[in-house]
């Protein structure tokens, strides 16, 4: 039990003897009211056991019965009992001294069967029905209570002493599990002050726990970063040291071969030295015989002219001519070319993929060279005036016939003045001199302007709504632009300028005109009526482009304006399929993976020459 409780028991005793009172001054004389066992403030009050005068006539109402809907709890009050307080599970559980089973264990389990609703409850209308049940049902007991002394003549009556059935009932309330109460009330009362203060000062310690985990993790990530620094360091040093031992071995490898060069060298000339002792010998020798055949012969005739012979005469001794300084540095010279060329056939560092420029002089200018070259003029000019006045209908999309699967965006068509502009600058540097009469304008001389004239009557054609013509001028077109690319491959480009004004204009136009000719093709079909299978016809003609144009791109060095320009038309091709009234997500997966294909490998390709160019510069083997 609670102090409350204790409390609620002592109020509940003083209101039932005032019960008590009121009921027994109907016949008789008041009972002096008992003082309270909890209230010191009533103490004084019961000193004086003598009697007093008789008390005044009650006031109206003042025998008025208390409140039928009084709670079980303060009609019977409990009473305090002062036992042992347990000191750990095992007594609470086993008590030495165990009490009587008067009652349910719990004030909870006093409930009726299969009911929610208290039988103390004050606002029960049933209450006082159910009490005076339950009373009724308690077999009586012998009372324990102590017995009140008897009151004065001139008081009121004494308050009724307690029945079994009030003990019974009292211990019923409080429970048949004292021990756990009694332990219960014997617990400290929280210091509310403390938990206050604890709580008030939750925010800041809670911040400076933040705070302090905030520092932690940035001392954690700078101790990584550090880490990570000194580990890039280690790396870098390791690498720096690497490079240094490469460097070294390199060198030495280098003094090595210098020394065993120059021992080469030197066994060489002293071969070449010894060759010449011995051709000296030889013609010694020869001389010696000639001397000896001479003589042979003077002793002959002189025998057949029956003359007396001469005393021989002894041939002068050879003398020996030192090596003349010039001849003998041309032996060494010669030496030290035969050792270069050996080395050239034993150890090939590189073979370029493709065809080396020729840098020979160009062959002396002809007429032809001359009708060439206008020929190319007109051609550029002819292709740069169609599509002044032909681009803008394609451009701005109000030509018919453009809904195929395979039809291109009208913003693709703005690369035609690229095309017609770039042109123009390849017609004019094909007059300057030094291209004038070169092998390799001569070789695209024919092919580049008809493919020009042909894109320029492509225009013409598409303009006119023609798409028969327009699809044999566009596929003409394509074609003879391949052919070129293929001639550029076979003449490689001698310098930058070449490359940029020469490959770069027929590569972007070669590139771009496999997707428009491929485009024409479908618009004829469709307005033919023969195009049954559009989704997989066109799925496969995309595939078909995209295996022409990689394997054009890889050619030479790597040609990425061709690749540039067949990326721009399929680029074109593909957003019409996704946001155009034709829609395709195949042909527009294709489109988009053929072209990004494309450039990669093109790019691949013009990495892996520069690369190997750049090893063999420095002397180290390549593969390809």
């Amino acid at each position: 039990m609670s102090t409350s409780d204790t409390h609620t028991t002592a109020a509940s005793a003083a209101l039932a003897r005032l019960r008590n009172a009121a009921s027994g001054s109907e016949n008789g004389p008041t009972a002096p009211a008992l003082p309270d066992a909890d209230s010191s403030k009533s103490a004084p009050n019961a000193k004086a056991p003598q009697a007093q005068p008789a008390p005044a006539p009650a006031p109206p109402g003042a025998n008025r019965p208390l409140p039928d809907r009084v709670s079980e709890r303060i009609a019977h009050p409990v009473p305090r009992h002062h036992q042992e307080i347990p000191q750990d599970l095992d007594e609470i559980l086993h008590p030495a001294h165990p009490q009587p089973h008067t009652g349910p264990p719990f004030r909870h389990m006093d409930r009726q069967s299969g009911s929610g609703a208290d039988p103390d409850d004050p606002h029960d209308p049933a209450a006082p029905e159910k009490a005076a049940a339950r009373t009724a049902a308690i077999p009586p007991k012998p009372s324990t209570a102590p017995t009140l002394p008897a009151a004065p003549p001139d008081t009121a009556a004494p308050a009724s002493p307690a029945t079994p059935a009030d003990t019974h009932e009292a211990t019923a309330v409080s429970g048949g599990f004292s021990p756990v109460n009694n332990w219960l009330d014997s617990l400290p009362e929280p210091e509310w002050q403390r938990i206050g203060d604890k709580i008030y000062e939750s925010p800041a310690k809670l911040k400076a726990r933040l705070a302090r985990a905030k520092d932690e993790h940035a001392r954690a990530a700078e101790a990584r970063e550090r880490t990570r620094l000194m580990d890039a360091a280690h790396a870098e040093a390791l690498a720096e040291e690497a490079k240094r031992a490469e460097a070294e071995h390199a060198a030495r490898l280098r003094a090595e071969q210098e020394v065993a060069e120059r021992q080469l060298l030197e066994d060489e000339r002293q071969e070449r030295i010894l060759e010449l002792h011995r051709l000296e010998q030889q013609q010694l020798d020869l001389q010696r015989l000639e001397q000896q055949r001479l003589e042979q012969q003077r002793v002959a005739a002189a025998q057949e002219s029956n003359l007396v012979p001469l005393p021989a005469v002894a041939p002068p001794a050879p003398t020996r001519t030192p090596t003349d300084p010039a001849q003998l540095a041309a032996l060494v010279a010669s030496a030290k070319a035969a050792i270069d060329r050996q080395q050239d056939l034993a150890d090939a560092l590189y073979v370029t993929p493709y065809t080396l420029p020729d840098t020979s002089p160009n062959p002396e200018a002809t007429a032809q060279d001359s009708i060439r070259r206008l020929l190319f003029m007109l051609a550029a000019a002819f292709m740069a005036v169609t599509t002044i006045f032909g681009t803008g209908k394609l451009v701005s999309g109000s030509l018919p016939g453009r809904d195929t699967l395979l039809s291109l965006a009208p913003a693709a068509y703005m690369l035609l003045p690229v095309i017609a502009g770039w042109s123009l600058l390849a017609a004019w540097f094909a007059r300057r001199p030094s291209q004038g009469s070169a092998v390799r304008q001569r070789a695209v001389g024919r092919t580049f302007p008809t493919a020009l004239a042909a894109a320029a009557l492509w225009l013409v054609s598409v303009n006119a709504e023609s798409l028969f013509l327009a699809f044999c001028t566009a596929t003409l077109a394509a074609a003879l632009l391949l052919v070129t690319v293929r001639e550029l491959n076979g003449h490689t480009a001698r310098s930058t300028a070449e490359r940029l004004l020469t490959d770069a204009p027929a590569g972007l136009m070669a590139g771009f005109f496999l997707v428009v000719s491929a485009s024409s093709f479908a618009e004829l079909l469709q307005s033919w009526n023969l195009f049954v299978f559009p989704h997989v016809f066109a799925c496969l003609i995309v595939l078909g482009l995209g295996h022409v144009a990689i394997s054009l791109s890889r050619t030479e060095r790597g040609r990425i304006d061709l690749a540039s320009g067949f990326a721009w038309g399929m680029f074109w091709l593909l957003m019409p399929r996704l946001l155009g009234p034709d829609q395709s997500i195949w042909v527009a997966v294709l489109a988009a993976m053929t072209g990004f294909v494309v450039l990669v490998a093109t790019e691949n390709r013009r990495y892996q020459i520069t690369h190997a160019e750049h090893r063999a510069a420095r002397g180290k083997p390549t593969e390809f």
